[in-house]
């Protein structure tokens, strides 16, 4: 079966279970705040890391209540609160690295080892040649990026829109949902069950059999499932990060 066929498969058997009578049922038990309430006890009792558990609660109809959530561990703040003093804007940056800059690292490598040059290749790593105008430069920028924090901050959060408050804290808020792949810039078409989502990278298992390794991308089979069932449901993140963490983190970078 072709990915056109498999794709056209996969969204009309959708469309047809979702509105037959089995599945507004299923949809209605597994989305029901009473089933959502013992999902949470059961994965706070397991001790799932906060991306994991995230995850689940977006396959399985989001937060009880479909209320924002307005709480974080705290290192999951504190990655937060080091990105922003940081200053991870990538759109204040006048300048960012270009699209092709692996493409023309790769190149000049090639080039210093035939010719003995690094010229090239010192310019590109280590100066701005590889630099190019930023297309969505805003100096007010309020999207914080949090990819350059720790696992936990960057794989349950990614961008964030940072809003500052009068008493010094700042208003964290974000949409749980998983990019598709054209939005992430990747051409080539998703095919539900067969391709893999960009944005769920973290979760593709290697797994070795008859001496073979094999990528297994579990999380985009996961997601495939849910969007089938028509029980995967965004969230919305709403959490004031104190000005003790901000403070926390200016005193480590030295910063008033």
């Amino acid at each position: 079966m072709n990915k056109d066929r498999l794709t056209i498969l996969y969204n009309e058997s959708g469309k047809r279970f979702r509105n037959s009578r089995v599945g507004k049922l299923v949809k209605s038990v597994i989305t029901s705040d009473t089933t959502k309430r013992l999902r949470d006890l059961a994965i706070d009792k397991i001790g799932l890391k906060e991306h994991e558990k995230r995850f689940i609660q977006h396959l399985s109809g989001g937060t009880v209540g479909n209320q924002p959530i307005t709480e974080l561990p705290e290192k999951v703040m504190s990655g937060v609160a080091m990105a922003h003093v940081r200053g991870d804007y990538r759109d204040r940056r006048e300048f960012i690295s270009s699209p092709k800059y692996f493409e023309m690292v790769q190149a000049a490598e090639k080039e210093a080892k035939i010719s003995g040059d690094e010229s090239s290749y010192n310019a590109i790593v280590h100066g701005d040649a590889a630099m190019i105008p930023n297309p969505k430069y805003n100096p007010d920028s309020k999207q914080l990026s949090t990819y350059g924090s720790n696992d936990q901050t960057r794989m349950s959060l990614g961008h964030v829109t940072m809003n500052p408050n009068k008493d010094g804290s700042f208003q964290m808020t974000d949409i749980y949902d998983v990019d598709s792949n054209a939005s992430m810039g990747e051409t080539e078409r998703y095919t539900p069950l067969l391709s893999q989502k960009g944005d769920l990278i973290e979760g593709t298992k290697t797994i070795k059999l008859f001496n073979k390794e094999y990528n297994i991308p579990l999380a985009s089979r996961a997601h495939d499932i849910s969007t089938w069932l028509g029980i995967d449901q965004d969230m919305h993140y709403n959490v004031n990060i104190p000005k003790k963490n901000i403070d926390t983190w200016n005193n480590a970078y030295g910063k008033k």
